[in-house]
C-alpha cells in the first residue's frame, strides 16, 4: 500500500510543510561549522540558488570582519531545492572567539570558538547526541499549552523544551558537539497521514526544517557528525529503498551536506616517529563524512561508520591499517 502511494506520489501536487524561499536567494540557512583542522573551522550552508562564489568575512571582532575568505562549493543533488556551500577559514589562533559573516545582503554576524591546540590541557565539555529528529507537524513534537514556554533567544519558542532548546539554553557550558548518526528522521515521512500522497517532497520538507530548526546551535558551535541508518535513503524499510528517487537514497544528501566540512584526519604533533607516520596515513585513509578523525585539546576523536562498507574493510581489532 505505502509503496503504490509513494510512486502516485511523484507526480502529485505537494502539500507538504516547506519551509518558505527567502526573497534573496543568496540567504544562508542552515548553517553548520565543523572542525575541519588545527587552525581551521569551516562553514558550510545552504542556499535556494547556486552560489558562483560563496564567501565568508571573519576576524575577533563583530566590529571589524577584516578578513575575507572564498571557495567555488556550491553543490546540489536531484530532488534538493537547496545548494549545499562550504568555506573554509584557515590560519586560525587557538581557542579564540572568532565573528563571521556569510556575505550576503541577508545574513547576520554569529560566533564561534576556534579549535583547542592539541595537547592544551584546559579542561572543556562538549555535548554528545544521537537520534535527533524534527520538531512539529511532521516530527516529534509533544502537545502542549504552547502559553507556557519561555522563549529563548535565536530559538523558535515552539523549540523551547526540546533537546535543541537545550542545547541553546546550555550554549555556554560546551565547546562542540559530536551527533554519531540519525539526524531529522525524513526517512519516517510516510507516518504522517498528510504525507502519504507526496513522499518526494516531504523528505525534503523534513530535512529542510530540521536542519534549519538546528542551525541557531550549529552555525555557532561545530557540529561533527557521522551517519546512522536514518540517513541512508528516503524508506526506513529496507524493502521499499527501491523506490526512493534518485537523491533519496544512498546517503545523498547526507554527504552533499556534510561531505565538504568534516575533516580528514590532523597532522601529528607528536615528537615520535611512527605517531606521525600513522596520523599521515590516517589521513589518506579518511573519507568523511564517514570515516575521519580530530584532535581537540587532550581529546582524540575517531568516527567510524557502522552503516557501509568498503573493500576490504578491516574487521578486528585495530584494524588491517595498524594505527592502533
Amino acid at each position: 500500500m505505502i509503496a503504490g502511494l509513494f510512486l502516485f506520489a511523484t507526480g502529485a501536487l505537494a502539500k507538504v510543510s516547506f519551509p518558505p524561499i527567502p526573497s534573496d536567494l543568496s540567504t544562508p540557512v542552515q548553517q553548520r561549522l565543523s572542525l575541519d583542522g588545527p587552525n581551521s573551522v569551516t562553514i558550510g550552508w545552504n542556499t535556494y540558488a547556486k552560489q558562483a562564489k560563496p564567501c565568508v568575512q571573519y576576524g575577533s571582532s563583530k566590529d571589524n570582519l577584516d578578513k575575507q575568505a572564498c571557495s567555488d562549493i556550491s553543490l546540489t543533488y536531484p530532488t534538493s531545492r537547496t545548494w549545499a556551500n562550504a568555506v573554509t577559514l584557515d590560519n586560525l589562533s587557538p581557542a579564540t572567539k572568532y565573528y563571521y559573516k556569510i556575505v550576503s545582503q541577508n545574513s547576520v554576524i554569529d560566533q564561534f570558538l576556534s579549535p583547542r591546540a592539541a595537547g592544551d590541557k584546559t579542561p572543556f565539555a562538549i555535548n554528545a547526541i544521537i537520534d535527533l529528529g524534527v520538531y512539529g507537524e511532521d516530527g516529534f513534537t509533544i502537545n502542549m499549552d504552547q502559553t507556557k514556554r519561555d522563549v529563548i533567544p535565536n530559538v523558535q519558542p515552539s523549540l523551547n523544551h526540546t533537546t535543541i532548546g537545550r542545547l541553546a539554553t546550555t550554549a555556554d557550558d560546551y565547546e562542540f558537539i559530536i551527533h554519531p548518526g540519525d539526524l531529522a528522521y525524513a526517512d519516517d515521512w510516510f507516518l504522517k497521514p498528510k504525507n502519504l500522497l507526496h513522499g518526494e517532497e516531504a523528505y525534503q520538507a523534513i530535512l529542510e526544517t530540521f536542519y534549519n530548526q538546528l542551525a541557531p546551535i550549529s552555525g555557532r558551535k561545530p557540529y561533527m557528525v557521522s551517519p546512522g541508518n536514518h540517513e541512508a535513503a528516503c524508506e526506513e524499510i529496507p524493502i521499499l529503498n527501491n523506490l526512493c528517487p534518485e537523491g533519496q537514497k544512498n546517503f545523498t544528501d547526507f554527504m552533499y551536506r556534510f561531505g565538504q566540512v568534516m575533516p580528514l584526519a590532523f597532522p601529528s604533533t607528536s615528537s615520535d616517529d611512527a605517531a606521525r607516520v600513522s596520523a599521515n596515513k590516517a589521513k589518506q585513509l579518511a573519507t568523511p563524512p564517514f570515516w575521519f578523525s580530530f584532535e581537540y585539546g587532550m581529546a582524540h576523536v575517531v568516527m567510524i561508520d557502522t552503516e557501509t562498507d568498503f573493500p576490504d574493510a578491516p574487521d578486528a581489532p585495530g584494524g588491517s591499517a595498524n594505527l592502533n
